[in-house]
């Protein structure tokens, strides 16, 4: 393992934080394709949230889980319901991304939650395979070795029978990664799809294709469609969990205190307060009894040298 499960938490918290803001923030080249007009309708059937719902979204759904100590299917459409009344199937499955972190390690409560989760009010069968598909995904990226080769081939057994696009894309995508080919060639393979599932096997590819680099995964998700937000928020948890806290840069996570445009700095959450809690769900996670007493402070001084060498703070 690269770095500790605590800062693999972090890193896919931060990470999808950093990525629903690429949209505003990220430096842009010209778009390799605009999707077609079916794909776009489609989309808009299915909005995404702005990053700062998606942040919002998110925190509620650890808090809950630290609350209850476990996923209690009830307080939790409660607590992320309450933030977002109108939450769409796309905000669902990003809102799953706590869940993914706390039941890592258990398949079985892993898929029945996941499930859960999305199940009310959708009925889609694409978005469950979706949830499943991302959260298995992240689960085996915060694994102690990670075979990246294997990695698709996993998530389409645990995501199991399925007539939904997903699999199918899943399929390709795997197939472009053995064949190592551009990101030209896998996105205007995708662009044929008319399903959402389209931006989130893009999302596999822009991860796995990049998996030691974390700036590199997020610049190919945000020179794919002509809206990244999704493919970026996506991509960058994936990156994030396995790499880790350490493994994003410094200048991706100073954009977390900048607001966003329009956005006032008191309505955004700041990147200590998404710290403390993924500090309070490992902790929870790890059967803690009263994380409440646990030090919160974050250290404002790192120090960093070579093993086995004493240096200088």
């Amino acid at each position: 393992m690269h770095y500790s499960l605590n800062s693999r938490f972090r890193g896919a918290i931060i990470g999808l934080a950093i990525g629903a803001r690429q949209q505003k923030f990220g430096s842009y080249k010209p778009q390799l394709f605009y999707p077609k007009a079916n794909l776009e309708q489609s989309i808009k059937q299915i909005s995404f949230a702005s990053e700062t719902q998606i942040v919002t979204l998110v925190e509620a759904g650890m808090k809950s889980l630290i609350q209850r100590r476990k996923f209690d299917v009830e307080d939790w459409h409660h607590a992320v319901g309450k933030k977002n009344s109108s939450l769409s199937a796309l905000d669902a499955i990003v809102a799953t991304l706590p869940l993914a972190l706390f039941y890592h390690e258990n398949e079985i409560k892993l898929r029945d939650n996941l499930q859960l989760a999305v199940a009310v009010g959708q009925d889609d069968p694409e978005i469950r395979d979706i949830a499943l598909a991302v959260g298995y995904a992240i689960a085996l990226s915060l694994q102690p070795k990670l075979h990246s080769a294997e990695l698709i081939s996993q998530t389409i057994d645990f995501v199991g029978n399925s007539e939904t696009t997903l699999t199918e894309n899943l399929s390709k995508v795997k197939i472009f990664l053995e064949q190592n080919a551009g990101l030209a060639t896998v996105v205007t393979s995708l662009e044929r799809s008319d399903r959402p599932s389209s931006y989130f096997a893009l999302a596999f590819y822009c991860y796995l294709s990049s998996l030691e680099d974390f700036r590199l995964s997020l610049g190919r998700g945000v020179e794919s469609f002509s809206q990244p937000q999704l493919t970026c928020a996506i991509t960058a948890a994936l990156s994030g969990a396995y790499n880790g806290l350490a493994g994003i840069p410094a200048t991706l996570r100073q954009q977390l205190r900048c607001p966003s445009v329009g956005t006032g700095c008191a309505s955004m959450t700041t990147e200590e307060e998404m710290l403390r809690l993924c500090d309070a769900l490992v902790a929870v996670w790890s059967g803690v009894y009263d994380w409440a007493n646990q030090p919160t402070a974050l250290s404002q001084v790192a120090a960093i040298a070579a093993p086995r060498a004493l240096r200088r703070r």
